[in-house]
């Protein structure tokens, strides 16, 4: 979060005076960090939403980092069998004579629908 975002988020909650100074009492220090805390995870699932992710139960940052890399992680994967598939059928239209390569590329994408 950039320094002038804090600000507006201080003075929007009315933790800054006209003057620019921090007013507030250690409860209300606290309630502003949350609320920036807050806003901080509003980015990101904001960020996760607009890439078509799904931010699952996310209740930290943390949390949905680590169901970004799964989700990024299981996309890589699907991206990889179907590469794989497509080199079967590559090889499969070069030889006519087998059927092993068609048959190893229906496999592929089958494990891909089951997982």
């Amino acid at each position: 979060m950039k320094d002038e975002e804090i600000f507006e988020l201080a003075e929007s909650n009315g933790f800054q005076d006209d003057f620019g100074r921090w007013n507030f009492t250690d409860e209300e220090l606290l309630d502003f960090v949350l609320e920036v805390q807050k806003t901080e995870r509003e980015k990101v699932v904001r960020w996760m939403i607009g890439q078509s992710y799904a931010t699952g139960h996310g209740d930290t940052i943390e949390d949905l980092l680590k169901h970004l890399d799964w989700q990024a992680r299981d996309y890589a994967h699907k991206l990889e069998r179907e590469a794989c598939a497509k080199v079967c059928d590559e090889l499969a239209a070069k030889d006519k004579l087998s059927n092993y390569y068609a048959i190893a590329a229906r496999a592929i994408r089958a494990k891909e629908k089951n997982t």
